[in-house]
């Protein structure tokens, strides 16, 4: 690819591919979009196929394990990666995203103070710069193929998120699990993709507290539950109520119940754009 292509005003330049067999190298912010203090923070991930070789071996060392807690709203500690294959409707190649706010960190509470009523019209309102405030995420990710059914959820956290080492500390990086906090006001973007690539019902989810006080920063994380049927068994994830293992006293099918505690709670839909 040459640098002409990559002159140009956008958010991302460049990139290169490096092999079929070989994940290529993510793009990075152009300089226009470094200068541009309205972008608070832009990202693109690459990630690895199930085709490919990295230094954890043939396959993708980002996949959900299923061992832990892979549920929406189960704690973070509790998702597990590791290296293997997904089907390819459900393989993900690049994901991006950019943060865009006008004026930076506007202030909503000076706003609703000065009298002004999301929704609403009104001269005060409309010569208030909190009260006109840009704060938006784009957001997009590339499925391999479209010919088949497939969920995709994208989780924006205000908790900065790590991977570190998990049952085996040995296989880490290419076997471990996820550390971080989930925080009111986190968003959930779940998608539905159908056969012949059609996009569902795309929903937006919000991250409550529910009947836990938030800690200072915000911080409230999932609180322990009961298995839906053996409900004397307590759970921190769906996992903790299979049987035989490690719940040899529950029922097929069993899912972990929290009630009234921290949660995702739906908060509106939309259009997702395929191209």
């Amino acid at each position: 690819m040459s640098a002409a292509c990559c002159t140009g005003a956008g958010t991302g330049t460049c990139g290169s591919f490096n092999g079929s067999t070989t994940p290529p190298t993510a793009p990075v912010p152009t300089s226009a979009a470094q200068a541009d203090t309205s972008i608070v923070s832009a990202a693109f991930g690459v990630d690895p196929l199930s085709v490919d070789v990295t230094s954890c071996g043939l396959g993708d060392p980002t996949v959900y394990t299923g061992v832990g807690g892979e549920t929406n709203g189960d704690p973070i500690p509790s998702e597990t990666f590791g290296t293997g294959s997904v089907p390819n409707k459900d393989e993900i190649s690049n994901v991006y995203a950019v943060a865009h706010q006008n004026p930076l960190n506007p202030n909503i509470a000076d706003c609703l103070a000065a009298g002004c009523v999301p929704g609403t019209c009104s001269t005060a309102c409309s010569q208030n710069p909190n009260c006109t405030a840009t704060n938006e995420i784009y957001a997009a990710f590339e499925r391999v193929v479209n010919n088949g059914d497939s969920h995709v959820d994208l989780e924006f956290l205000q908790s900065a998120i790590a991977l570190v080492p998990g049952s085996k500390p040995a296989a880490f990086p290419c076997k471990g699990r996820f550390q971080g906090d989930r925080t009111k006001g986190d968003i959930l973007l779940s998608v539905d993709f159908t056969k012949g690539g059609k996009v569902g019902f795309p929903v937006i989810h919000q991250w409550v507290c529910g009947n836990l006080a938030p800690s200072p920063a915000g911080v409230c994380n999932p609180t322990p539950g009961n298995c839906s049927v053996t409900t004397t068994q307590p759970c921190a994830t769906n996992n903790d109520c299979v049987a035989p293992s490690p719940c040899p006293a529950c029922t097929t099918g069993e899912t972990c119940v929290r009630k009234g505690g921290p949660h995702y709670e739906t908060v509106a839909s939309g259009i997702v754009t395929q191209s």
